[in-house]
């Protein structure tokens, strides 16, 4: 279990929902009712549950993570899982999104993980809270309480997170995304490639061929980290994007799909309904 005073995140989240703290890259999960299996798309991000239990697939990876652990979503993808209670609690947990410009930073500034470990044969993707850990946590959650108070101590919290998961056992994934020419470093580079440049249409061969690696190789890398072909994951990445201009920014369905590199209004229209189980004109309902 989680050592962390629960009812100073209730204090922050009382009612089941989600509340974000965009500067601090910090987010509160709470659910009062076990969740059916679901596929949600997930950012790069560390989600220390404190109450309750997760399970599901990351990639060709089956993880289960309870109270007291923590999961790294250590790419942008597709997450299938379900959330249950224990023993009728709540499912509590707080998501810090991964900023790997201060991986790389914290890596080069700290002797002893300038030498990230060899390529795992298995990605480890949860970790036990350490006690350090579930400090930060929770003084970051102290420190929601006061505007000026994440403008000074956020940042410093942060880095301490990033850190502890860096020097943790699921933090050897983490280090190899910031080692040049390893398989994570490769599929982070592709990855950010494609999502800045969703427009254009993707050759199998020349994304291998980036990624230094032969076309299989690369397919069975990208399908086992990301759950999906790179045809696939682009088109999912094309739909949430979307999905986020007509939600937050009041595109219209054609706009939205053109703007995503969809040739066809209705192609899009079909394939979103398909995606997310509702059309694409109420996309502002459901995000």
């Amino acid at each position: 279990m989680s050592a962390i005073d629960l009812s100073q995140f209730l204090q922050h989240l009382p009612r089941p929902g989600e509340r974000r703290y965009e500067p601090l890259g910090l987010t509160l999960l709470h659910s009062v009712a076990a969740a059916p299996p679901s596929s949600v798309w997930h950012e790069p991000a560390l989600v220390y549950v404190l109450q309750g239990q997760k399970c599901g697939q990351l990639g060709s990876q089956y993880f289960e993570v309870n109270a007291g652990e923590w999961l790294l979503i250590h790419l942008p993808q597709v997450m299938s899982c379900d959330t249950s209670q224990l023993q009728g609690d709540p499912f509590l947990a707080m998501a810090l999104s991964i900023d790997m410009d201060l991986v790389a930073e914290l890596i080069l500034s700290t002797s002893s993980l300038k030498d990230p470990p060899a390529e795992p044969a298995t990605e480890s993707t949860v970790a036990a809270q350490s006690a350090a850990e579930q400090s930060a946590l929770a003084r970051l959650l102290d420190c929601l309480a006061s505007e000026l108070d994440q403008q000074v101590l956020g940042a410093s919290l942060r880095r301490e997170l990033h850190y502890r998961a860096l020097c943790s056992p699921a933090g050897a994934l983490l280090r190899q995304m910031a080692k040049a020419g390893s398989k994570a470093w490769a599929l982070w580079r592709v990855v950010q490639h494609m999502r800045a440049n969703l427009q254009q249409t993707r050759d199998m061969s020349r994304l291998a061929k980036s990624a230094a690696m032969s076309e299989s190789a690369f397919y069975s890398a990208f399908k086992r980290q990301l759950g999906a072909s790179p045809l696939q994951y682009l088109k999912q990445m094309r739909l949430q994007r979307a999905r986020q201009l007509m939600a937050l920014q009041g595109f219209g369905v054609a706009q939205a799909a053109f703007a995503v590199g969809y040739a066809s209004a209705s192609q899009f229209s079909r394939e979103y309904r398909q995606w997310f189980g509702h059309p694409p004109s109420e996309a502002a309902q459901w995000l």
